[in-house]
């Protein structure tokens, strides 16, 4: 069955700003070139714990098809090793030097300006392991209704694709379920995306 894999090999053109991107026969998103960019949101209490989210997406210039590539939940910016060695919670920073290195990726929408988030974000630049910088952009909205309205327009006009039964798909069908019950940090990432692109930010 088709998935939404990393590509096997890119190339950077920087006159144009993309990355070309090749795939191999098993995944749905087609080789050629996109605009990389991330939406992220940082932890939010969720219940009783404090959990974050972030994506990362390429919009195929051509189609102007947004596939989101790689999903990351987390609590903390660096890893968090327990005494015995094991991992005890998982940090955004070394996902931030992932996407770089495999699709050259560094820009990431955000709508948050709790303390937290600020704190977040400082980490991240303070980081030595973290090369080079994500840079962060904000994108606001004004209403609720923008969330699920943005969403929905994507799917209809096919302009997005994710990997089925992901956390992505989950939060997704429980935002538009019951928003009340969240906050559902997969989905505000992906808003913050989407956001940007459908204002022709991305």
């Amino acid at each position: 069955m088709p998935a939404i894999l990393d590509p096997i090999n890119q190339q950077v053109d920087f006159d144009a700003g993309t990355v070309r991107l090749f795939f191999s026969r098993e995944s749905v998103a087609p080789d050629g070139h996109y605009r990389m960019f991330g939406g992220v949101c940082w932890p939010v209490l969720c219940g009783n714990v404090y959990r974050g989210a972030a994506l990362l997406a390429g919009r195929h210039v051509d189609t102007g098809t947004v596939y989101v590539f790689r999903q990351r939940e987390f609590v903390s910016v660096s890893h968090v090793i327990a005494p015995d060695g094991a991992l005890e919670t998982v940090g955004v920073g070394p996902w931030f030097v992932e996407n770089w290195s495999v699709y050259r990726a560094r820009l990431y929408y955000q709508c948050q300006i709790d303390e937290l988030a600020k704190v977040q974000r400082h980490r991240v630049h303070a980081d030595d392991m973290i090369e080079p910088k994500p840079v962060f952009v904000d994108v606001h909205w004004s209403s609720d209704e923008h969330e699920s309205r943005i969403i929905s327009d994507f799917l209809e006009r096919r302009q997005l694709r994710f990997r089925a039964g992901s956390p992505l798909q989950e939060q997704i069908a429980q935002h538009e379920a019951d928003r009340t019950l969240g906050p559902y940090p997969m989905h505000h990432a992906l808003v913050c995306m989407l956001t940007a692109v459908a204002r022709k930010r991305a």
